[in-house]
């Protein structure tokens, strides 16, 4: 953690050695698929990638913003952190997401919080939308949790953001297709804006869970117009179901829990993940339309050694 008076420690493996390139992984959601890659990072030997550094950034953690959440949002907050990352300075909307990351999950009162302090803390922003008083900063967003949440006590330190190395770590946002709430074109909008700012974009068609399903041989079996479909019934998507009868196969008692990932269920199948993906769409240009996911190219970056 990185007090607020001390400003950031951009070295990375000194010593005269090439550092290790680092790739920072940006999510709609703030569950699955951050337990996924945590995992990733945590096992990085085990799943073959020992010369990366695998960071996850959660920049959006209000409840509204999770699950349907605007990737056009996700990709302003990603600005925001970038711009962090190279002068040291917040914006008020990163700031914001940012402290709320640091508090209890899960109040009603947290979207009436961000909103009053994203306004306050323009008024001790510069021209340029950055924080001018970070101190300050803490004391607006402490006040506000005081009077809204109740508890006595206050927050005086961030998530440290990490170093960050132009031309050499890479910038990944990782969004679900998500058909019911997005158009083709709004994904392809989303497509060429990351192009643009220099991030690389990854899709599942329909969700996150088409790229777990993929580490089991039976999502070959799998009906594709059901998948791309992906009903749901009794509060579960096709793909969590299906997902959900894989598991039960193996362990009777453990099921797919969206909310408690096990990632060493998954972890020695990531190369069947690869290879069986090959088998459906893994174009992020035609994955706005037919069931598939990019994921597997991306752990295949991450493998290699420059």
């Amino acid at each position: 953690m990185r007090r607020v008076s001390e400003s950031f420690d951009r070295g990375r493996n000194s010593g005269g050695r090439e550092p290790n390139r680092r790739f920072i992984l940006v999510f709609e959601g703030y569950r699955t698929e951050v337990e996924y890659f945590k995992g990733v990072g945590r096992n990085r030997d085990y799943v073959g990638i020992p010369s990366s550094l695998v960071d996850v950034c959660v920049l959006s953690r209000l409840p509204q913003h999770s699950g349907h959440s605007d990737p056009f949002r996700l990709l302003d907050l990603l600005d925001g952190y970038m711009d962090l990352l190279r002068t040291g300075r917040y914006v008020p909307e990163l700031f914001v997401n940012m402290f709320l990351s640091s508090i209890e999950p899960g109040t009603e009162y947290e979207a009436t919080l961000a909103e009053t302090a994203v306004s306050e803390l323009r008024g001790i922003s510069d021209t340029d939308g950055r924080i001018m008083d970070l101190p300050g900063a803490f004391d607006i967003c402490n006040r506000l949790y005081s009077e809204l949440l109740g508890p006595d006590r206050k927050i005086t330190e961030l998530d440290e953001p990490v170093d960050f190395i132009d031309g050499r770590d890479v910038v990944c946002v990782i969004i679900d297709r998500d058909r019911e709430n997005r158009s083709s074109s709004k994904c392809g909008d989303f497509i060429s804006r990351c192009n643009e700012s220099g991030y690389l974009p990854f899709m599942t068609n329909p969700c996150f869970e088409m790229w777990l399903l993929l580490h089991f041989e039976e999502a070959l079996h799998i009906d594709r117009k059901d998948l791309l479909s992906d009903r749901k019934e009794d509060g579960k998507r096709y793909t969590e179901r299906m997902l959900d009868d894989i598991l039960l196969r193996f362990d009777p008692d453990a099921g797919y829990d969206k909310t408690c990932l096990d990632f060493g269920r998954f972890m020695h199948r990531i190369d069947d993940a690869i290879y069986n993906e090959k088998m459906f769409c893994h174009d992020i240009k035609c994955i706005r339309s037919e069931v598939g996911s990019n994921i597997g190219s991306l752990m295949e970056m991450m493998r290699r050694r420059s």
